[in-house]
């Protein structure tokens, strides 16, 4: 099984795997905030694995890294305002005329589940029988 490895070692793996220089407490605090994985790793190339962006040094993904964080900056806002609008339009529609309690909602409407036929390959696989059922 193979191990994971230190922030010293990852350094030392994109030094000497990925000739990319990188070195010293400043890098090694950049990499552990922005993440192996999810910051290094994924600007290493564009879209696919092998289409590798021609990197050398560990302050040009330091740039892009802080390039996506920018337009993350600008785009967040955003998303959470249309995540609460539609959000509380969901429990709006949900609770109008109902009761609130969120025990009363899974209890008496979200319950599209119970129509699921564990033996059917879909839900509405089971609702097309019951309707053919109740015209025949």
């Amino acid at each position: 099984m193979e191990k994971g490895k230190s922030s010293n070692g990852l350094m030392r793996h994109i030094r000497n795997d990925h000739q990319i220089i990188i070195s010293g407490s400043p890098n090694k605090i950049a990499l552990l905030n922005m993440g192996y994985y999810h910051g290094y790793k994924r600007y290493r190339y564009i879209k696919f694995k092998n289409n590798l962006q021609p990197l050398t040094k560990f302050s040009e993904i330091e740039a892009i890294h802080a390039f996506d964080f920018q337009l993350k900056v600008i785009f967040y806002p955003l998303l959470i305002m249309a995540e609460s609008g539609m959000k509380n339009r969901t429990i709006e529609s949900l609770v109008n005329d109902h009761s609130p309690y969120i025990e009363d909602i899974y209890q008496d409407m979200l319950t599209d589940y119970l129509d699921h036929d564990k033996n059917s390959s879909s839900l509405k696989e089971k609702k097309n029988t019951k309707i053919i059922s109740k015209i025949g």
